[in-house]
């Protein structure tokens, strides 16, 4: 009796919390009571021959070599809807190849199984480049087809969870390379909060400043205590990660001007190249102006402002996208009509995370030229 009393307290609990279940939240007794105990109901009503018993013997094992691996929650990318219809199909057709000792059922259900599972892993990743929405904010993740995640800003406290679900939905549970514009509070607390909650982070570039700043000293502190790589970037300074090339331009102010010492970072990708601007201001504009070339995709300075994006700036970056990344109504009245109107005025077609929600961009090639891309742009709302 409490046994079956375990198996239904454990029932129970599962339930409640169906939301945030992680093979993590389980014990290897847990799952092993209720593989079991599971094994043993369906047994006594003569549905199942000890067959059962051997493959939760076969999961439990398997569990505890995944646990002492270090590999308790294993994250891949959402599968197509076809895929999740398919393993359902595929779960249940063994199950009835085992009750009704259908041997040919049995044994095709696996191979269906096996070859469904090598085809996906196998799958090539795309290269998308995510402007989440994360209100007032600043972020950008990178994912590339060698499965490389890159974050560029990382929003304030509460941008955090959606960073991290966003990397864990995508089959990542790591970045890679964060980069971080400036050290402003919508720009650097989501990084800070991911490495707080022990979020694995391998390399952070930071711009090289010369004066004190408490979220900046903060970055330092945590990337020495996490054994993270810290660089400090100024212009020339250069990155290659995932067939991704990263240029840096840090522009020379010396008011101290957080905003206008952003990093500046041109990233090229095959033959498409996008502009990040973190929070510089249109003087800055025209200071790096002779080192900006034609883009595809601009990232718009300090979300919309009217006092950044320049006529001049944008003739000579000339996007064919621009991206604005902004709180719904947010107090600031970013992005100002100013902005918006000379983008429309230059063709610039424009997506906005207040109005669209996070914006994905996606290359492809084009198979009947293969020098000529294929973007795709696609939109979601996640608040």
């Amino acid at each position: 009796a409490s046994w079956v009393l375990k198996i239904f307290d454990l029932i129970n609990d599962i339930i409640n919390n169906l939301g945030d279940l992680n093979i993590a939240t389980l014990s290897i007794i847990e799952i092993g009571i209720l593989l079991l105990g599971i094994v043993l109901i369906m047994y006594t009503k003569n549905l199942l021959k000890i067959e059962m018993a051997n493959i939760c013997m076969f999961c439990i094992v398997v569990i505890v070599i995944l646990v002492e691996l270090d590999l308790r929650a294993i994250y891949i990318e959402r599968p197509n809807i076809m895929y999740i219809i398919l393993y359902y199909v595929v779960v249940l057709s063994l199950l009835f190849g085992i009750i009704l000792d259908i041997k040919k059922l049995q044994k095709f259900s696996c191979s269906i199984m096996i070859l469904t599972a090598i085809a996906y892993l196998n799958l090539s990743n795309e290269f998308k480049i995510t402007q989440l929405y994360v209100g007032q904010g600043d972020t950008s993740i990178i994912q590339t087809e060698s499965n490389n995640i890159i974050l560029i800003d990382s929003g304030d406290k509460y941008a955090t969870s959606r960073i991290s679900n966003y990397i864990k939905y995508s089959g990542n549970n790591k970045i890679d390379l964060a980069i971080i514009s400036h050290t402003d509070s919508d720009h650097v607390e989501g990084l800070i909060g991911l490495i707080e909650q022990g979020f694995k982070v391998d390399t952070i570039i930071l711009p090289q400043i010369n004066f004190e700043d408490e979220l900046y000293s903060k970055v330092e502190e945590l990337s020495e205590q996490n054994n993270i790589q810290l660089f400090y970037a100024t212009t020339g300074f250069n990155v290659q990660i995932g067939g991704i090339d990263i240029d840096f331009i840090l522009p020379i102010n010396y008011t101290q001007n957080k905003n206008e010492l952003s990093l500046v970072c041109e990233l090229t990708y095959k033959n498409l190249k996008m502009l990040y601007t973190g929070d510089i201001g249109q003087d800055t504009e025209k200071q790096i102006l002779d080192k900006i070339s034609d883009v595809d995709i601009l990232k718009v300075a300090h979300h919309g402002s009217k006092n950044s994006s320049a006529t001049e700036f944008l003739l000579q970056s000339n996007p064919e996208y621009a991206i604005i990344s902004c709180g719904n109504n947010n107090i600031y009245g970013h992005p100002h009509n100013e902005v918006i109107e000379e983008l429309n005025n230059l063709n610039i077609q424009t997506y906005r995370t207040d109005l669209n929600g996070a914006t994905t961009i996606t290359l492809r090639s084009n198979r009947s030229n293969l020098g000529q891309k294929e973007v795709q742009i696609d939109t979601f709302i996640t608040r």
